[in-house]
């Protein structure tokens, strides 16, 4: 049993940065919706197929973190839509990672790596919060994807490719260059951050 400690906790750097970008998308999507507003318009976000999303995101996150919500199993589905995150990333004309990372809403964790020096399988865990959270940032940018194929000017960067599968639906998005909308390119660079975060062990 670890001592009782009387110093604060702190959030885990990958939790905290989790927190920054969800919050930031909300911003984000808040003030695309202003000039519809003005106008007397739709903001378009009606297109979702499932519009309570956001007030059960906000009622979530008055639990979020608690004992409660960290034992609670299985993850509700009404506010962690997806049950399956697979996050792959290519090489590029330069040093760049090549991987395939599978996330599941149980914790558990599969990576498959190609980079040059580092290849092989892996398993590893990641807490339920984290997965929550990256699923909810997962819906927030499903639902700013205009497409699902996006592609830069260029030619010596990398791919990065999101699937997201649930209980009912999945999607899936490709970004080269890191062109797609801002929540997308959150989610990828908090993906890119869980795997060099999670301690993988060979399987």
């Amino acid at each position: 049993m670890n001592p009782v400690s009387n110093e604060p906790k702190t959030t885990p750097p990958l939790l905290r940065s989790l927190h920054i970008a969800v919050y930031f998308a909300f911003v984000l999507a808040g003030i695309a919706t202003v000039p519809a507003l003005l106008q007397g318009g739709s903001s378009g976000m009606s297109c979702d197929p499932d519009d309570g999303f956001d007030n059960r995101l906000a009622e979530h996150g008055k639990h979020f973190g608690s004992q409660a919500f960290n034992d609670r199993k299985p993850l509700d589905q009404d506010v962690v839509p997806f049950d399956v995150i697979v996050f792959e990333r290519s090489i590029c004309f330069g040093d760049c990672p090549d991987y395939r990372m599978t996330l599941h809403r149980d914790g558990s964790a599969a990576l498959v790596d190609h980079t040059q020096g580092h290849g092989g399988r892996f398993r590893g865990e990641i807490s339920p919060a984290t997965f929550a959270r990256l699923a909810q940032l997962g819906q927030r940018a499903r639902r700013s994807a205009t497409k699902n194929n996006y592609m830069a000017g260029w030619t010596d960067d990398y791919w990065v490719t999101i699937t997201l599968r649930g209980h009912a639906d999945s999607w899936q998005v490709t970004d080269y260059g890191e062109v797609a909308p801002v929540e997308v390119w959150a989610l990828e660079r908090l993906l890119h951050s869980a795997y060099e975060r999670i301690e993988w062990t060979p399987q």
